[in-house]
Formats: structure tokens, sequence, C-alpha cells
């Protein structure tokens, strides 16, 4: 079954404006042709007389379905650019689990200890204040290529994978306070919106056993328009917004707000570790609170979003437990990937949004309305259809 939003079914010809204070960081953004804000807000109306939806929310992931790219990675490699680190080498050090061998004989014990001896020689010029310096040595593009290849191939690894990963690269951020990774997020997105969108590769040789590496990053952070304006459309007729990340809590936080996502800092959840008394990250992760991965977005969507769930969206396995939950909408960004999101994609009851990978923004028909409608206009159908299913 084909699930893909078609303009010819589903467009409401009314006509709205984008937001107020439209989003200055968002160069790609243009004016659509949503679906009316008075159509959907009549929709909310109808069942906030049900008792079960009292309190309607949406529920999003960001990367891959908010922007395009990831904003996580991004924050990284701007951190490798200008080694941007305060680790210790001892703390370093303590990042990097013991692990035999992979069955392909990648050697990850070698492969930490070269990381570790990188860093070492790298951070003692930056203890004398002179960070500058430490990209100009040989020693910087070896860390900097071996570090991208780890974190790409440690992700796909049963031993380590997406898990470590994903909270390794939060807990990089160790040292630095709240304040500072606002800072360096916007910073980190202003150079990523700036680099074309595609593909880079990066190899470089190290001795035996680690031999040539190799590693293919995407580049270029572009914001989706329409989900800005589905956000907008969703918070103007009641109902509340909520983000639900693999990414660091308080580089999304910043993001959102950098990027002009109408969504409030205390409805982000994304990975979080424990802050000092000053504010500053510190390297073990937070208590009583999940990593927001798979199971632990489910569990966070159960246990801390506050209201009734109308919508969810995502665009990868990541979000594969919160997609296959039971919502009037559930809806997902295709970039054209296999597994289980694709089973998802083909089965019934799911609304569906190809990407463009090549420009990194939603595909389009070609036709008109511009696709910005298409999205807004499709889950207002399925909202509307809740509604008779509900009577």
């Amino acid at each position: 079954m084909n699930n893909t939003i078609s303009i010819g079914d589903i467009y409401f010809p009314d006509m709205y404006a984008l937001p107020d204070s439209p989003n200055q960081h968002c160069p790609q953004a243009e004016k659509g042709c949503p679906a009316s804000h008075e159509q959907l807000h009549g929709w909310l109306e109808v069942m906030r007389r049900k008792s079960d939806f009292s309190q309607p929310v949406a529920v999003f992931d960001f990367d891959g379905t908010c922007i395009f790219n990831d904003i996580g990675k991004a924050v990284f490699e701007f951190q490798l650019d200008r080694f941007l680190f305060r680790h210790t080498v001892e703390s370093f050090s303590g990042l990097f689990p013991e692990c035999e061998p992979t069955t392909d004989g990648l050697p990850w014990t070698e492969i930490h200890r070269q990381l570790i001896c990188l860093y070492r020689e790298l951070s003692s010029l930056t203890s004398k204040r002179i960070p500058a310096i430490s990209v100009l040595r040989p020693a910087w593009k070896e860390f900097k290529v071996l570090f991208l290849w780890y974190v790409d191939r440690a992700r796909k690894d049963p031993q380590l994978g997406p898990e470590y990963i994903l909270t390794l690269l939060t807990r990089l951020l160790a040292g630095y306070s709240v304040a500072e990774v606002k800072r360096i997020t916007a910073q980190a997105l202003q150079k990523a919106q700036k680099k074309p969108v595609g593909e880079i590769t990066y190899s470089k040789r190290f001795p035996p056993p680690v031999g040539t590496v190799s590693v293919t990053t995407q580049q270029g952070i572009r914001v989706f328009p329409e989900m800005v304006d589905l956000m907008t459309a969703l918070k103007k007729s009641g109902i509340r917004c909520f983000i639900i990340s693999a990414s660091t809590q308080w580089v999304v936080e910043h993001g959102l707000e950098y990027l002009g996502f109408p969504v409030e800092r205390e409805d982000v959840y994304g990975i979080r570790v424990k802050l000092d008394e000053q504010g500053v990250l510190k390297t073990c992760l937070a208590d009583d609170y999940p990593i927001t991965y798979r199971k632990g977005k489910r569990l966070v969507l159960e246990n801390l979003v506050s209201g009734t769930p109308v919508l969810v969206a995502g665009d990868a396995e990541t979000d594969y437990e919160m997609l296959t939950m039971t919502f009037p909408v559930r809806l997902i960004i295709d970039h054209g990937r296999t597994g289980l999101i694709r089973e998802l994609i083909n089965t019934p009851g799911y609304l569906v949004q190809e990407m463009d990978r090549k420009k990194g923004a939603f595909r389009s028909s070609g036709e008109q309305p511009p696709i910005p409608s298409v999205v807004i206009a499709a889950i207002l159908k399925n909202l509307l259809q809740s509604v008779q299913l509900a009577s």
C-alpha cells in the first residue's frame, strides 16, 4: 500500500501566513498554502469534549524529522574541527570500554589506545591555552578522521552499538556549562547551515594493526519549514508540542531555539548527563532517566509527557517503538532507509512524507500548492477522521 502524501487527495485551499516571527536561521523557508487553522481548531474543540482528549499533545523526533541531518553529529564535528574538549586524559580514557576484536578483525583496544594517545598530545597544547596550534598539528587530522570513523563503525558494532555512541557524544561535552553548550550549538549550526548538502569522505593511514580508515559523513543542516509550520498550527490550536530526541538534551534545546521551532525547553527530552552545582556537564548519565533511544523514547512518552498524544512523527528505527504506539496520526519522514522503518512505511495507517536527500528538503510533486501545505492538510484529514471514529 502506498501511504505517500498526495496533494490531490487531501489539499485544503484555505490560506494562512507563516509565523509572525519567521525563523531567521532558515533561509530556505518559503510561504506555503497550509490547511486552515480554523479547521484544525474545530477538530480540537470536538476532541476536547471527550475526556480522553482533554490535553492533546504532539510528539516529534528531531534529527531527520524536523531537520535534515543530525544536530548531535554537527556539534561533534564542530568540536573536532576546533578541538573543543575539556576532558583530562584520564577522563577521556574512561569513555572507552574494554572490547574484544570484532568478527571482521577490528582491534577496538588498539583503536582506543590510538585515540587516547592522540588526545594526550593535543590536549597538552590546549592546556597551555593555545588551542589554535592544536589543529595545525598532524595529530589533529589523525584524531579527527579516526574519531569520525570510530563513531560511525562503533555504532554498528554489536559490542558497542547506538546507545553507547549516542551517550558518548553527550559525554564528550563534559566540562562545559549549559550556557557554553548553547554557544557551541549555535556556532556549529551556523557552520553546518552554510555547508552544501552532500557527502564528504575522510581517509587516513595508521600503523598496523589499524591500517587505513575511511569514513563518509553527511554535511549540511537544513530546517524543514513544513515542520515549523505544522508545530505553529498545532500550537495555535492549543496542542502542545514535545520533542523526544536521541541527541544531547541541551544541544537540542538550544538548537530548537536557534532554528525557530515553537517548542518550550521543558518539553524537550534528549540524552542527559548529570550537572554539577555550576551547571557544568559531567560524564555520568542522569539518574532515573532513560536513554532516549528506541524503547527509551517510548518510556519518556508514556511516563514523562503530560497529556494525550494525538500525533507522533519520526524518521528512523530510533523512533520505532514510539511510532508503533496507537495514536490518531503517525507521520514518517521517508529518507529511503531499509529495515524496520521501511516495514512501517509499507504498513497501512501511516502518513509518509518523502525526502529529496540531494536537496535536504521534502519532496514535492511539482504541482501546486507547495509541499508545506500537504503535510498539514494530510494530518488534518486524519485528525478529522479520528473525530468520526471517536463519535
